[in-house]
């Protein structure tokens, strides 16, 4: 099943900081597996990582 951009940045909202909400939490609610949230998760990580670096 495929989710759009838009609910997989809302979803991102939740999860990154400033909220840190629980990827167990935003599962139960919003009925996306924990595993395609932490996926993400770490995409969105990685991603901040790599521009990071690529600024220095």
């Amino acid at each position: 099943m495929g989710y759009s951009p838009e609910l997989r940045e809302a979803m991102l909202r939740r999860l990154l900081p400033p909220n840190n909400e629980s990827v167990v939490k935003v599962s139960r609610e919003e009925g996306i597996p924990q595993q395609t949230l932490n996926r993400w998760k770490n995409e969105a990580n990685m991603l901040t990582l790599l521009f990071t670096i690529s600024i220095r």
